[in-house]
């Protein structure tokens, strides 16, 4: 992920009240967490041309199948600057088509954490966002285990929040509480 400055705020959207509100706003880039195959190529074309970065997370727009075909499907016919994903192989395809990708990895217990790390340095992942994204030790962790950007994600809520986060050496933080997005 190119980002013009470290420390950035991300608008994770859900629907079309929260992507207004992003495309109005400071935010560099948009995670857009949901929609279908049918409307998605406009929400795109509308984050690029009010010059915003735009990522899709694959598995939660409807109509995409979760596989390396879509992928290429979304690189070449859709274009955002790059997919959201919670699965290795969709970041391996995503690198083969040369668009970016965010991996998405769940902190659930200690062997999730070693899967993770595992899955990062497998797959080559560039991006890693860790959900949820108020570990403050976990962001550390990561950020001194893998050669990847780490982005703190999920239930990230408060302005704390993203300092600490921030402190802890994430290079951004995904938040669908627009009232940080400013």
């Amino acid at each position: 992920m190119q980002f013009t400055k470290k420390k950035n705020i991300i608008a994770a959207v859900k629907n079309e009240e929260t992507l207004q509100k992003a495309l109005e706003s400071n935010v560099e880039v948009i995670f857009v967490l949901s929609g279908d195959i049918c409307k998605i190529n406009d929400v795109v074309n509308r984050c690029h041309k009010a010059n915003k970065k735009v990522y899709l997370h694959i598995e939660m727009i409807e109509g995409f199948g979760k596989d390396e075909a879509a992928v290429r499907f979304i690189a070449n016919n859709i274009k955002p600057d790059g997919i959201i994903t919670t699965k290795s192989s969709l970041i391996k395809a995503a690198n083969s088509v040369g668009l970016d990708s965010v991996f998405r990895v769940f902190m659930l217990d200690s062997q999730s954490i070693k899967t993770a790390i595992s899955n990062i340095e497998r797959c080559k992942a560039t991006n890693v966002e860790i959900l949820p994204g108020l570990i403050p030790e976990l962001i550390s962790y990561f950020v001194n285990t893998v050669d990847a950007n780490i982005i703190a994600g999920g239930l990230i809520a408060t302005k704390n929040h993203v300092e600490v986060a921030f402190e802890k050496g994430a290079i951004a933080c995904s938040t669908s509480e627009s009232s940080l997005w400013g």
